[in-house]
């Protein structure tokens, strides 16, 4: 539907950029985390104040007890903001997957 609005409407050419695959929830919570303060402590994403309810799903998302699945059901209210803000991250700053921390074969 997008693709179509903006063929009949524009006549700039677009590019889209649409993953084959959604990153798994752990790879893209970890992401997240580590654009806001990574294992050395380096802070690379910064939230405004204003965006109050980002902060609050920053705040009080969390997972599911003895598990890796994020806890929808706590609160309606929360985890829409935080998970568009890390498929964003996903989308802009994921790294190339490599093979091994190297980014190499390990054999």
């Amino acid at each position: 539907m997008i693709r179509e609005y903006f063929q009949a409407h524009s006549t700039t050419m677009l590019h889209y950029r649409v993953p084959r695959a959604n990153p798994s929830v752990r790879e893209r919570i970890n992401l997240t985390n580590a654009k806001l303060r990574s294992a050395t402590g380096k802070t690379r994403l910064f939230i405004d104040p204003k965006c109050k309810e980002l902060i609050k799903d920053l705040e009080q998302v969390t997972y599911k007890a003895d598990s890796t699945a994020i806890d929808k059901d706590r609160d309606r209210m929360r985890t829409h903001l935080s998970d568009a803000l890390g498929y964003l991250l996903w989308q802009e700053c994921k790294t190339q997957h490599g093979i091994g921390e190297r980014q190499e074969r390990l054999l």
